[in-house]
């Protein structure tokens, strides 16, 4: 039978808490919220026609990422109940796993039909991971040159490693950065910031020589 889904009423003190500054505070929360929604999580993973053994695996691994990513930090209760957020949050989370695993059978597919195959690209975020445990678990680290899109954080561990070739990332916060300088100078009376239409940011290409300069200036960027 269904296993019932059933959250407790929410405590936003508790929630905003969390997500707050790392302290014993946040800590005690965090613990208490882990325990308190570990179970209708679980069930509503269980309900998605998961085994036993991989609910429990992917409510943990959902769980390691809400906290690592503090996600926590992006909970309001001006937008609703925590469990919708909660939800809607595991629901994304299930989704990426799905496409992941996807992409990987893809590529051990790939592999297989074509072995003398010299280069695979991935065009999302979860390709990049996704191709370079398929290559690996081949044995044709090396042989096979992986190249990916996006930021990952597997993805750039592999290109730190040298098993991916390189990567190509976007700049966002630099999307950011353009767009409000030029409305700053359109609000101050220079009718000329918005002329011309768009405006292009240019890519980055990461190989190992320059990924972990990178990711250090992420991490600057993101204060961690």
């Amino acid at each position: 039978c269904a296993l019932p889904i059933c959250f407790e009423a929410t405590r936003w003190s508790i929630v905003v808490a969390a997500g707050a500054a790392d302290s014993q505070r946040a800590h005690r929360a965090l613990e208490h919220l882990c325990s308190a929604y570990w179970y209708p999580l679980y069930a509503f993973v269980r309900r998605q026609g998961r085994s036993p053994h991989d609910a429990q695996d992917l409510t943990q691994e959902f769980f390691a990422r809400l906290l690592a990513r503090n996600f926590l930090g992006d909970a309001d209760p001006a937008k609703g109940r925590f469990r919708s957020f909660l939800l809607g949050a595991m629901k994304h989370f299930l989704s990426d796993e799905w496409d992941r695993a996807r992409a990987q059978k893809n590529v051990e597919d790939t592999l297989v039909k074509y072995p003398d195959i010299a280069c695979l690209v991935g065009l999302w975020s979860y390709n990049g991971p996704a191709i370079l445990n398929a290559v690996r678990g081949a044995g044709k680290l090396g042989a096979v040159k992986i190249v990916c899109f996006d930021e990952n954080d597997e993805t750039l561990a592999g290109v730190a490693a040298g098993e991916i070739y390189g990567t190509v990332v976007q700049q966002p916060y630099e999307f950011g950065k353009q767009a409000i300088m030029k409305m700053a100078k359109h609000l101050a009376g220079d009718k000329e910031a918005l002329a011309g239409g768009k405006q292009i940011i240019s890519t980055v290409s990461l190989k190992k020589d320059n990924v972990e300069e990178f990711s250090a200036r992420i991490k600057q960027l993101l204060g961690k």
